[in-house]
């Protein structure tokens, strides 16, 4: 019987399938020689800037059309954005009219054309978010199921978690926007964790899913990390029976030892 110990450790999709996304999908499809997409942390790290941007009117607009110069993130944005090149197009208008001597105009214009412009930022970045929660969620659903795990999903706005269960191991999963992922094990000993965390990449990795290097964040507490408490809680678990009952596979610990805070 194992001992339950738990090992949290959090870790980044670094690449990630595009075939079923509408975002990420189009901008593949768009870009396929692209060596590397923006991600959604980086178009919201962007559209945070560039809502901080100095001015107004035509100056504004020219600052933020500035910002967007990057070749990787403007080609990406102006392919896939309608109110980025409707900013454009305006922020052409409102230096014809400023040519013409008509300020007023061009201000008024260069105020709309900004506001577009962040506005296409803001909704490639939500999109872009989406599909990498989603398709990494998918992926690691997959690839759990594939080595025999069972698997529950809840799909919440703020992340998806899952409770996964094999024999008397529990793996939580919570997947973020931007392909961030954390989990908790719990109901091995030793250095077991991190034999199933390569079998849980190799498995991902074969659907298409890649990650970055893990950090571990707490090793050896016997009633398991934040992630697990909090994926039980989501399905309002308090017991490892109840765990099993959930996912049909029964869950137990050695020395009367909880599981994630479990009974």
């Amino acid at each position: 019987m194992s001992q339950s110990t738990t090992s949290s450790t959090s870790f980044t999709a670094v690449a990630i399938p595009s075939a079923e996304t509408q975002f990420i999908g189009m901008a593949a499809r768009l870009f396929p020689g692209l060596a590397e997409l923006p991600t959604s942390v980086e178009l919201r790290r962007l559209s945070a800037t560039l809502g901080a941007v100095p001015g107004s009117g035509l100056k504004q607009a020219e600052a933020v059309r500035l910002r967007l110069a990057d070749a990787r993130v403007g080609f990406v944005l102006r392919a896939m954005s309608n109110p980025l090149r409707h900013g454009e197009s305006l922020l052409e208008e409102a230096r014809a009219a400023a040519a013409s001597g008509d300020g007023r105009r061009a201000n008024e214009l260069g105020a709309v054309a900004a506001l577009e412009m962040r506005r296409a930022v803001a909704t490639c970045a939500s999109g872009f978010a989406d599909d990498e929660r989603r398709v990494v969620a998918r992926s690691l659903q997959l690839a759990a199921h594939d080595i025999g795990f069972m698997v529950r999903t809840a799909v919440d706005v703020d992340a998806t978690r899952m409770l996964c269960v094999r024999g008397d191991h529990v793996l939580a999963l919570v997947v973020s926007d931007g392909g961030s992922v954390q989990r908790d094990h719990a109901g091995l000993g030793g250095a077991t964790c991190r034999a199933i965390d390569v079998e849980l990449e190799s498995a991902a990795a074969r659907r298409g899913l890649r990650f970055g290097t893990a950090q571990t964040i707490v090793h050896g507490d016997p009633r398991g990390g934040g992630v697990l408490a909090d994926v039980t809680a989501r399905f309002g678990l308090r017991s490892r029976s109840a765990v099993g009952a959930t996912t049909g596979v029964p869950v137990r610990s050695s020395e009367g030892q909880g599981i994630g805070g479990l009974s």
